[in-house]
């Protein structure tokens, strides 16, 4: 009859370099952790953010983007997303969703804004990175939608197409 003991031992030892290359292979994974809980200080500083596109103050936009941002590629596509914007801000736009991560590569936090207004909806969708010990923005996103003008009579028409412009992005 064979020994258990010993072939135990020869059996732990094989596995040894296994369960290493396990663990090696496990510690290249990416991890995600997603939340969809809201950070008030980044909501307000998404909205100061636009506020300050939509009244021009291009270099506080500037001020807020994430390092990794060319500063002059972020400048020159100003003038487009004010465009689009025009002049729709709310005292308290409406959140319509946020979004917190954690992953090996870093942190980031998204929120999307809705900004109601007569001649057009404006949602901005904001993305701030951690970098070090604070949050800077890494992108924003701007979509809107024009509002049809109104109708005169029972049976008019609107006098021009409505129009939707999207896709104006920060980055």
């Amino acid at each position: 009859m064979a020994s258990i003991g010993p072939a135990k031992e020869t059996c732990h030892a094989h596995r040894s370099p296994l369960i290493l290359a396990a663990a090696a292979l496990l510690a290249g994974c990416q991890f995600n952790a997603v939340t969809s809980q809201g950070n008030a200080a980044l909501d307000a500083e998404a909205i100061a953010n636009y506020r300050d596109l939509v009244e021009g103050r291009n270099e506080a936009v500037l001020g807020r983007m994430s390092t990794a941002n060319n500063p002059a590629q972020v400048q020159a596509q100003l003038p487009m997303l004010k465009t689009m914007a025009g002049d729709c801000l709310s005292a308290s736009p409406a959140v319509a969703g946020t979004r917190s991560m954690v992953s090996n590569t870093g942190r980031t936090y998204g929120v999307t804004h809705v900004y109601t207004c007569p001649d057009r909806t404006v949602q901005v969708t904001s993305t701030f990175i951690k970098e070090g010990p604070s949050w800077k923005l890494q992108g924003f996103n701007v979509n809107a939608n024009m509002a049809a003008p109104p109708m005169e009579g029972p049976t008019a028409q609107p006098s021009a197409p409505t129009r939707q412009a999207t896709e104006g992005t920060a980055t």
